[in-house]
């Protein structure tokens, strides 16, 4: 099956869901090899009954939040083999809490002996896989190859993103004129369009504002015809990065694409405020102790005020007051609003774990609890950087139609935020999840907030 025949987006996607039946595979094969030879019998009812189910049902999504899913990438500074080694013995952790400390029923019918056999041999056998797949990855998965069409200033955006983006997928420019420009991988002009038809491509991406000629149009059609996936440059950032290029916006696209169907369905707003409810008397008992704890460090380390309260803007841009614990020194901003940096100096040794913890977000659930915003939405920024950026970031107000949130597909995709060009970069990422809204998008953010404090990952 070529390559060249997908998206590498769709890709790495058959990779991640090949990846995961082989554990399916390898989880349950373990099972079944180790109960028959401690207990000298096969039961076939044991291949695919309820328990081991569950426990599958539980690795995927252990081996998720540990980046088992995710291609070529080092986590704390461990491979994936290692991490399936490291998730499997977090999976056997919960397995025993569910059954020793909850009474849980699921899992006991193998018994210890079988339970730690069977995940020693699972992970071993993730451990093998994941280092066929990064072999497979390296060699096929990034072999991707894209025909781009279009403007000069399209293009140099387009190329930006691209070498940002860390994938080894290779790119050929078209231009009108053809004219070399930099670095970009110009293959020529609109006229040469014949000769690099005649190629295999995963896909052509057309990033121009003017029609194209009409002979180039039939040429593009019948590609299309052939198999050949056509993009412009939104659906090309949308279904490849999951985000969408402000930049490149224009108010009929806003008006006529597919999406934003959160903002005309009242109850599906309402459903996403009552599972904002449920969830914050949910975390409550937990969150409380922490934010106790938290507060004492913060006392004894730096003194009060403890909490930190400041101006944001949320939804429909009316302001409210956020709550957070304080992480900064005192008097952070005596000389006035600044964005915060990386290896920030006015941030404490406590608060550099809070704020990689999350632990400092924390009492913003009352903030939840209040309307002022939701666990998962656009991040709320302070009024007085929104005024700057509304200039001089097209469409960044569109943000404001939903609640902003704890925690977000932005701030799980992309880093801190600490400059004007960061704040378009979370746009994108803002506008691709209030255009694509879903419950699965938001557990597939809840999921990914996990593994980001756990790893300390993102921020």
């Amino acid at each position: 099956m070529a390559l060249g025949n997908f998206t590498a987006q769709s890709s790495v996607r058959k990779v991640q869901l090949a990846t995961c039946l082989l554990d399916w595979v390898g989880l349950i094969a373990a099972f079944n090899i180790v109960y028959k030879s401690r207990l000298g019998a096969y039961r076939p009812d044991y291949l695919l009954q309820y328990d081991l189910l569950y426990i599958g049902a539980l690795m995927t999504v252990v081996f998720y939040i540990f980046y088992l899913y995710t291609p070529n990438t080092k986590v704390i500074g461990l491979k994936r083999p290692v991490r399936a080694w490291l998730a499997t013995a977090a999976l056997g952790a919960l397995i025993a809490l569910e059954i020793y400390l909850f009474a849980g029923k699921a899992a006991q019918e193998y018994g210890r002996g079988v339970l730690l056999g069977a995940l020693f041999m699972f992970a071993s056998w993730a451990s093998l896989i994941r280092i066929w797949i990064d072999r497979v990855d390296r060699s096929v998965v990034n072999r991707v190859r894209w025909l781009v069409i279009g403007d000069l200033n399209y293009l140099e955006q387009l190329w930006s993103d691209h070498q940002r983006s860390g994938l080894d997928s290779g790119l050929q420019f078209l231009t009108p004129d053809g004219k070399t420009h930099q670095d970009l991988p110009i293959g020529g002009s609109y006229s040469h369009l014949d000769q690099w038809l005649d190629r295999k491509w995963t896909g052509i991406v057309v990033a121009t504002d003017y029609e194209l000629p009409s002979d180039m149009t039939e040429k593009l059609l019948n590609a299309r015809i052939h198999g050949t996936r056509i993009y412009d440059m939104t659906d090309f950032y949308s279904e490849i990065w999951q985000k969408v290029p402000v930049l490149f916006l224009n108010r009929s696209w806003l008006v006529m694409t597919e999406g934003f169907r959160l903002l005309h369905n009242p109850i599906g707003l309402r459903i996403k405020r009552v599972m904002d409810i449920l969830l914050s008397l949910l975390l409550l008992p937990v969150a409380i102790p922490l934010v106790v704890l938290a507060s004492v460090a913060i006392l004894i380390e730096t003194g009060f005020p403890i909490l930190f309260r400041q101006q944001r803007t949320g939804l429909h841009g009316n302001e409210f007051t956020l709550i957070k614990l304080r992480t900064m020194v005192q008097d952070a901003e005596k000389d006035g609003a600044q964005w915060a940096k990386v290896n920030d100096s006015r941030i404490t040794k406590l608060g550099s774990f809070l704020r990689k913890s999350r632990i400092d977000e924390l009492p913003q659930i009352f903030n939840v609890l209040k309307g002022d915003m939701s666990f998962i939405g656009p991040r709320p920024e302070r009024p007085e950087f929104n005024k700057d950026l509304e200039k001089i970031i097209p469409h960044y107000s569109l943000r404001h139609i939903v609640r902003p949130g704890i925690t977000g597909w932005a701030q799980t995709l992309y880093r801190y935020g600490a400059s004007a060009e960061d704040a378009r970069k979370k746009l994108e990422y803002d506008l691709y999840y209030i255009k694509s809204y879903s419950i699965w998008m938001d557990l597939v953010v809840v999921v990914r907030t996990v593994r980001t404090m756990l790893f300390g990952a993102g921020r």
